[in-house]
């Protein structure tokens, strides 16, 4: 099996994710989608942000076709505002649920194993020295940014959801 990676689990991760989200945008918008007035449907779809998710899934689709810095660090950025964007919808469902039943917190559990794997994997040492020829010295530095980075991103797509909320101030 040695043509085998382990980064190859990552392309999947970001391959599957991909396509869920093109394919949740693609139903969302066959659902408000307004054949008669399209002032309206594409006020909604700005409003609403229904293509957010995809635009930014498609980030790390193409980095996955190039083998370069830039390139493991988008997929270890996507995989950051990932683990934070979660952690957020947690935080957001355990105010409005003071508890949580068996099924909720395996799904939270599998949701939270798919970023930390693939960041796990990113950071090995056969994947960045490698496959993306990163220096161990700058691995650390480009960690810390792809995390601000990531978390940041999640604070803004989390407040641009949720800005219905925000308008009412």
């Amino acid at each position: 099996m040695k043509w085998f990676k382990p980064v190859y689990i990552v392309f999947i991760f970001v391959t599957i994710i991909f396509l869920t989200f093109l394919v949740n945008s693609l139903k969302v918008f066959l659902i408000i989608y307004n054949f008669e007035d399209l002032a309206t449907t594409f006020w909604i779809l700005t409003y609403k942000s229904v293509f957010t998710s995809f635009c930014i899934a498609l980030f790390p689709m193409f980095a996955v076709f190039f083998k370069h810095k830039i390139s493991w660090f988008t997929i270890l950025l996507y995989f950051y505002f990932l683990a934070a964007f979660l952690f957020y919808i947690l935080a957001y469902y355990l105010t409005l649920n003071s508890s949580l039943n068996i099924e909720d917190s395996l799904i939270i559990i599998g949701a939270f194993s798919i970023p930390m794997i693939s960041i796990y994997i990113l950071n090995r040492a056969d994947t960045f020295l490698k496959v993306y020829a990163i220096k161990r010295e700058k691995l650390s530095l480009y960690n810390l940014i792809a995390f601000i980075l990531g978390c940041g991103i999640s604070v803004i797509v989390y407040i641009m959801h949720n800005r219905g909320y925000y308008d009412i101030f």
